[in-house]
Protein backbone atom coordinates (compact mmCIF):
# COMPACT_ATOMS: atom_id res chain seq x y z
CA UNK A 1 0.00 0.00 0.00
CA UNK A 2 2.96 2.16 0.68
CA UNK A 3 3.80 1.76 -3.32
CA UNK A 4 0.16 3.14 -4.43
CA UNK A 5 0.58 5.97 -1.45
CA UNK A 6 3.74 6.99 -3.23
CA UNK A 7 2.41 6.89 -6.53
CA UNK A 8 -0.45 8.96 -5.92
CA UNK A 9 1.78 11.58 -4.21
CA UNK A 10 3.76 12.00 -6.92
CA UNK A 11 1.55 12.00 -9.76
CA UNK A 12 1.97 14.63 -12.24
CA UNK A 13 -0.88 14.14 -14.67
CA UNK A 14 -4.52 15.01 -14.00
CA UNK A 15 -5.83 11.12 -14.12
CA UNK A 16 -4.12 8.12 -12.49
CA UNK A 17 -5.21 4.92 -13.77
CA UNK A 18 -4.48 1.70 -11.95
CA UNK A 19 -3.32 -1.67 -13.38
CA UNK A 20 -2.48 -4.86 -11.95
CA UNK A 21 0.72 -5.78 -13.05
CA UNK A 22 -0.88 -9.27 -14.64
CA UNK A 23 -3.41 -7.38 -16.22
CA UNK A 24 -3.13 -6.56 -20.53
CA UNK A 25 -4.94 -4.05 -21.48
CA UNK A 26 -6.56 -4.12 -24.95
CA UNK A 27 -5.12 -1.17 -27.27
CA UNK A 28 -8.14 1.41 -26.39
CA UNK A 29 -8.05 0.38 -22.70
CA UNK A 30 -6.46 4.15 -22.06
CA UNK A 31 -8.66 6.04 -24.45
CA UNK A 32 -11.80 4.73 -23.39
CA UNK A 33 -10.83 5.94 -20.07
CA UNK A 34 -10.06 9.50 -20.75
CA UNK A 35 -13.26 9.41 -22.99
CA UNK A 36 -15.52 8.59 -19.95
CA UNK A 37 -13.90 11.50 -18.83
CA UNK A 38 -14.87 13.96 -21.39
CA UNK A 39 -18.17 13.07 -21.99
CA UNK A 40 -19.25 12.43 -18.14
CA UNK A 41 -18.74 14.73 -14.98
CA UNK A 42 -16.68 11.97 -12.84
CA UNK A 43 -13.74 11.47 -10.95
CA UNK A 44 -13.61 7.29 -11.36
CA UNK A 45 -14.07 5.35 -13.90
CA UNK A 46 -13.90 1.43 -13.50
CA UNK A 47 -13.59 -1.02 -16.90
CA UNK A 48 -14.16 -4.70 -17.64
CA UNK A 49 -11.73 -7.35 -16.77
CA UNK A 50 -11.53 -10.09 -18.79
CA UNK A 51 -10.28 -13.52 -17.38
CA UNK A 52 -7.30 -15.13 -19.55
CA UNK A 53 -5.02 -17.90 -19.58
CA UNK A 54 -1.39 -18.64 -20.73
CA UNK A 55 -1.44 -21.29 -23.15
CA UNK A 56 2.64 -21.96 -24.10
CA UNK A 57 3.12 -18.23 -23.70
CA UNK A 58 0.22 -17.53 -26.12
CA UNK A 59 -2.78 -15.37 -24.37
CA UNK A 60 -5.88 -16.75 -24.89
CA UNK A 61 -8.93 -14.81 -23.34
CA UNK A 62 -12.28 -15.95 -22.34
CA UNK A 63 -13.69 -12.99 -24.36
CA UNK A 64 -17.93 -13.56 -23.13
CA UNK A 65 -16.55 -13.74 -19.54
CA UNK A 66 -16.11 -11.26 -16.85
CA UNK A 67 -14.76 -10.89 -13.77
CA UNK A 68 -16.81 -7.87 -13.10
CA UNK A 69 -19.80 -9.38 -14.16
CA UNK A 70 -20.36 -12.24 -12.03
CA UNK A 71 -23.50 -13.33 -10.98
CA UNK A 72 -25.02 -14.92 -7.45
CA UNK A 73 -26.36 -18.25 -7.79
CA UNK A 74 -28.80 -18.45 -4.97
CA UNK A 75 -32.33 -18.84 -5.66
CA UNK A 76 -34.53 -15.66 -6.30
CA UNK A 77 -35.75 -15.42 -2.90
CA UNK A 78 -32.46 -15.62 -1.33
CA UNK A 79 -31.43 -13.37 -3.33
CA UNK A 80 -34.70 -10.77 -2.33
CA UNK A 81 -34.29 -11.41 1.26
CA UNK A 82 -30.18 -10.35 0.84
CA UNK A 83 -31.33 -7.27 -1.05
CA UNK A 84 -32.94 -6.18 2.76
CA UNK A 85 -30.41 -7.73 5.13
CA UNK A 86 -26.59 -8.97 3.83
CA UNK A 87 -26.57 -7.42 0.63
CA UNK A 88 -28.38 -3.86 0.93
CA UNK A 89 -26.37 -1.53 -0.17
CA UNK A 90 -25.42 2.28 1.81
CA UNK A 91 -28.22 4.44 1.22
CA UNK A 92 -27.71 6.40 -2.12
CA UNK A 93 -25.68 3.57 -3.67
CA UNK A 94 -28.78 1.26 -4.47
CA UNK A 95 -28.36 1.69 -8.41
CA UNK A 96 -24.64 1.38 -8.69
CA UNK A 97 -22.93 -1.57 -10.73
CA UNK A 98 -20.85 -2.18 -7.30
CA UNK A 99 -21.07 -0.66 -4.10
CA UNK A 100 -20.91 -1.11 -0.34
CA UNK A 101 -23.43 -3.36 1.90
CA UNK A 102 -24.72 -1.74 4.87
CA UNK A 103 -22.72 -5.37 6.31
CA UNK A 104 -19.58 -3.58 5.13
CA UNK A 105 -18.64 -5.74 1.94
CA UNK A 106 -17.95 -4.80 -1.43
CA UNK A 107 -20.67 -6.19 -3.52
CA UNK A 108 -22.32 -6.21 -7.18
CA UNK A 109 -25.52 -5.42 -8.72
CA UNK A 110 -26.88 -8.56 -10.28
CA UNK A 111 -29.86 -6.47 -11.89
CA UNK A 112 -27.83 -3.59 -13.50
CA UNK A 113 -27.22 -3.95 -17.16
CA UNK A 114 -23.80 -4.69 -17.81
CA UNK A 115 -23.33 -3.39 -21.50
CA UNK A 116 -23.82 -0.03 -20.67
CA UNK A 117 -22.03 3.38 -18.33
CA UNK A 118 -23.62 2.72 -14.65
CA UNK A 119 -23.00 4.94 -11.71
CA UNK A 120 -20.81 2.25 -9.74
CA UNK A 121 -17.62 2.42 -6.86
CA UNK A 122 -14.54 1.37 -8.39
CA UNK A 123 -14.77 -2.56 -9.53
CA UNK A 124 -11.46 -3.97 -9.98
CA UNK A 125 -8.17 -2.55 -9.21
CA UNK A 126 -6.83 -4.26 -12.10
CA UNK A 127 -8.79 -1.85 -14.54
CA UNK A 128 -9.43 1.64 -12.84
CA UNK A 129 -8.62 5.36 -13.14
CA UNK A 130 -9.17 8.29 -10.56
CA UNK A 131 -8.74 12.07 -11.09
CA UNK A 132 -5.77 12.86 -8.94
CA UNK A 133 -7.43 16.06 -7.80
CA UNK A 134 -9.95 13.65 -5.90
CA UNK A 135 -7.28 12.28 -3.70
CA UNK A 136 -5.62 15.43 -2.77
CA UNK A 137 -4.61 14.94 0.75
CA UNK A 138 -6.03 10.80 0.75
CA UNK A 139 -3.71 8.28 1.74
CA UNK A 140 -4.98 4.46 1.34
CA UNK A 141 -5.10 3.12 5.02
CA UNK A 142 -2.15 0.55 5.67
CA UNK A 143 -2.95 0.12 8.98
CA UNK A 144 -5.61 -2.98 7.71
CA UNK A 145 -4.38 -3.38 4.45
CA UNK A 146 -1.71 -5.82 3.73
CA UNK A 147 -1.97 -7.54 0.14
CA UNK A 148 -4.70 -4.64 -1.03
CA UNK A 149 -7.62 -6.29 -1.17
CA UNK A 150 -10.78 -3.66 -0.79
CA UNK A 151 -8.18 -1.01 -1.55
CA UNK A 152 -10.06 0.30 -4.33
CA UNK A 153 -13.49 0.06 -2.23
CA UNK A 154 -11.97 2.45 0.27
CA UNK A 155 -10.91 4.94 -2.51
CA UNK A 156 -14.21 4.80 -4.06
CA UNK A 157 -16.60 5.32 -0.71
CA UNK A 158 -13.70 7.84 0.38
CA UNK A 159 -14.57 9.70 -3.14
CA UNK A 160 -18.13 8.89 -2.86
CA UNK A 161 -18.22 10.39 0.90
CA UNK A 162 -17.14 13.42 -0.68
CA UNK A 163 -19.45 14.31 -3.40
CA UNK A 164 -17.49 12.84 -6.02
CA UNK A 165 -19.26 11.24 -9.05
CA UNK A 166 -18.04 7.60 -10.35
CA UNK A 167 -18.70 5.23 -13.36
CA UNK A 168 -18.31 2.13 -14.87
CA UNK A 169 -17.71 1.80 -18.57
CA UNK A 170 -17.36 -1.73 -20.35
CA UNK A 171 -15.48 -0.60 -23.43
CA UNK A 172 -12.44 0.33 -21.15
CA UNK A 173 -11.22 -3.69 -21.24
CA UNK A 174 -7.77 -5.29 -19.81
CA UNK A 175 -7.55 -9.04 -19.92
CA UNK A 176 -5.99 -10.40 -16.45
CA UNK A 177 -4.06 -13.72 -16.48
CA UNK A 178 -5.84 -16.24 -14.11
CA UNK A 179 -4.03 -15.99 -10.39
CA UNK A 180 -1.53 -18.96 -10.21
CA UNK A 181 -0.34 -18.47 -13.81
CA UNK A 182 1.89 -15.45 -12.50
CA UNK A 183 4.78 -14.94 -10.51
CA UNK A 184 3.31 -13.22 -7.56
CA UNK A 185 -0.63 -14.21 -7.39
CA UNK A 186 -0.37 -17.56 -6.18
CA UNK A 187 -3.33 -19.36 -4.67
CA UNK A 188 -1.32 -20.96 -1.39
CA UNK A 189 -3.86 -21.02 1.80
CA UNK A 190 -1.66 -18.39 3.26
CA UNK A 191 -2.40 -15.53 0.34
CA UNK A 192 -6.17 -16.65 0.24
CA UNK A 193 -6.38 -16.74 3.79
CA UNK A 194 -5.50 -12.93 4.36
CA UNK A 195 -7.33 -12.11 1.27
CA UNK A 196 -10.39 -13.00 3.41
CA UNK A 197 -9.33 -11.57 6.46
CA UNK A 198 -8.92 -7.85 4.51
CA UNK A 199 -12.18 -8.47 3.13
CA UNK A 200 -14.06 -8.73 6.55
CA UNK A 201 -11.81 -5.63 8.00
CA UNK A 202 -13.04 -3.38 6.05
CA UNK A 203 -16.70 -3.37 7.83
CA UNK A 204 -14.29 -2.21 10.95
CA UNK A 205 -12.56 0.35 8.95
CA UNK A 206 -15.97 1.62 8.24
CA UNK A 207 -17.75 1.67 11.49
CA UNK A 208 -16.55 4.62 12.58
CA UNK A 209 -16.63 6.31 9.60
CA UNK A 210 -19.70 5.41 8.30
CA UNK A 211 -22.91 6.26 9.70
CA UNK A 212 -24.81 4.11 7.30
CA UNK A 213 -22.62 0.35 8.30
CA UNK A 214 -25.02 -1.45 10.22
CA UNK A 215 -24.03 -4.07 13.20
CA UNK A 216 -27.06 -6.19 12.66
CA UNK A 217 -26.26 -6.33 8.47
CA UNK A 218 -23.14 -7.86 9.39
CA UNK A 219 -24.18 -9.96 12.13
CA UNK A 220 -26.90 -11.78 9.18
CA UNK A 221 -24.19 -11.59 6.76
CA UNK A 222 -21.91 -13.69 8.66
CA UNK A 223 -24.41 -16.21 9.91
CA UNK A 224 -24.77 -16.44 5.96
CA UNK A 225 -21.84 -16.42 4.79
CA UNK A 226 -20.76 -19.49 7.15
CA UNK A 227 -23.50 -21.64 5.69
CA UNK A 228 -22.98 -20.83 2.31
CA UNK A 229 -19.22 -21.85 2.78
CA UNK A 230 -19.64 -24.60 5.12
CA UNK A 231 -22.30 -26.21 2.07
CA UNK A 232 -19.59 -25.78 -0.11
CA UNK A 233 -16.96 -27.68 1.17
CA UNK A 234 -18.31 -30.71 -0.67
CA UNK A 235 -17.18 -28.93 -3.42
CA UNK A 236 -13.77 -27.74 -2.30
CA UNK A 237 -12.96 -28.31 1.30
CA UNK A 238 -9.55 -27.21 1.23
CA UNK A 239 -10.55 -23.56 -0.09
CA UNK A 240 -13.44 -23.36 1.87
CA UNK A 241 -12.04 -24.06 5.03
CA UNK A 242 -9.69 -20.99 4.69
CA UNK A 243 -12.63 -18.75 3.82
CA UNK A 244 -14.08 -19.96 6.91
CA UNK A 245 -11.11 -19.56 9.17
CA UNK A 246 -10.54 -16.05 7.07
CA UNK A 247 -14.24 -14.55 8.09
CA UNK A 248 -13.90 -16.38 11.83
CA UNK A 249 -10.14 -14.75 11.90
CA UNK A 250 -10.92 -11.22 10.39
CA UNK A 251 -14.29 -10.49 12.25
CA UNK A 252 -11.28 -11.44 15.63
CA UNK A 253 -8.82 -8.98 14.69
CA UNK A 254 -11.64 -6.72 14.03
CA UNK A 255 -12.91 -6.62 17.49
CA UNK A 256 -9.54 -5.95 18.64
CA UNK A 257 -9.23 -2.74 16.20
CA UNK A 258 -12.57 -1.95 17.61
CA UNK A 259 -12.10 -2.62 21.61
CA UNK A 260 -8.43 -0.25 21.16
CA UNK A 261 -10.24 2.17 19.68
CA UNK A 262 -12.64 2.64 22.22
CA UNK A 263 -10.13 2.72 25.24
CA UNK A 264 -7.27 4.46 23.16
CA UNK A 265 -5.34 2.22 22.34
CA UNK A 266 -2.72 2.04 19.74
CA UNK A 267 -3.39 -1.82 18.24
CA UNK A 268 -3.56 -2.19 14.26
CA UNK A 269 -4.53 -4.97 12.50
CA UNK A 270 -1.31 -5.34 9.88
CA UNK A 271 0.68 -6.08 12.87
CA UNK A 272 -1.50 -9.06 14.47
CA UNK A 273 0.24 -12.65 14.21
CA UNK A 274 -2.66 -13.82 12.10
CA UNK A 275 -2.20 -10.95 9.23
CA UNK A 276 1.76 -12.25 9.09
Amino acid sequence: MEAYNEGIRNVRGDVIIFLDHDAIPKPDCVAEHLLTYDGLRVVGVSGDVIPAYLVNGVLKPLENSSEVANFYREPKILRIIGEKLWNRPLEGQEQYLAYISKAGYSQKNIYVERREINNSLPCMAANMSILRSALQNFRIPTSFLKRGIAFEQVIGWHSWKTGHHMVSNPTAKVYHIRHGQSMSRSLDTKNTLIAVIEDQLLFYYLLPREEGISEMHRIVSMMYDFLVHIKKTKQSSRHEMVALRGILFGNMIGLKWLVSRKVGGTYTPVHDPMLR
